[in-house]
């Protein structure tokens, strides 16, 4: 009851998984999900996050993936820093956008940490504006590309539309180009 952590998943044979979160605290049912990841990586990426933007907020969870406790040092796009001290061997912390001082409704964040991790993160919306919840993987620094490919984009397609967020994950300032197909 109420348990609130992190999973570790092992197997003789390669194995894909995936989480799917179930929200149920009113009369509609919620589901969001993200992809389980093979390792972890000392610095991950998270283009999108937010505080109270429109009735949406974030939370993510940072999990130790490797042998040894982890320091973590969170630096946001909006000038604020956050930090996670003495994380066991494959357990999890949440850190709730909500409840830190921040400047912007939209913000992103850089962790990096002295051992590898892995993120996920949770946007949900307070009511107000619907019942939803979304959740998406942190991207690890070595998983970043020049061509990232989207293989799913909506304008108005019955009611659907796509956010595509995009974070620099390089060290200098970088001119993006976004081609849309057909």
């Amino acid at each position: 009851s109420g348990f609130q952590g992190s999973m570790v998943i092992s197997s003789s044979v390669p194995l894909a998984s995936s989480s799917t979160i179930i929200g149920s605290d009113t009369a509609i049912m919620n589901y969001a999900s993200y992809v389980g990841v093979s390792t972890g990586a000392s610095s991950v990426y998270i283009p999108l996050l937010m505080d109270d933007n429109y009735g949406y907020n974030t939370y993510f969870s940072v999990q130790n993936t490797g042998t040894a406790d982890v320091d973590v040092t969170i630096a946001y796009s909006d000038g604020l820093s956050a930090s996670i001290t003495d994380l066991a061997p494959g357990a999890a912390k949440i850190i709730n956008n909500q409840s830190e001082a921040h400047t912007t409704k939209k913000f992103s964040a850089t962790l990096t940490a002295d051992g590898p991790i892995a993120v996920a993160v949770v946007e949900w919306a307070d009511g107000s504006y619907g019942e939803e919840l979304f959740a998406y993987n942190g991207f690890p620094s070595n998983q970043g590309t020049q061509n990232p490919v989207i293989p799913m984009v909506n304008q108005n397609n019955y009611g659907f539309w796509t956010s595509i967020p995009i974070q620099n994950l390089g060290t200098v300032d970088t001119t993006v180009t976004l081609t849309y197909y057909p």
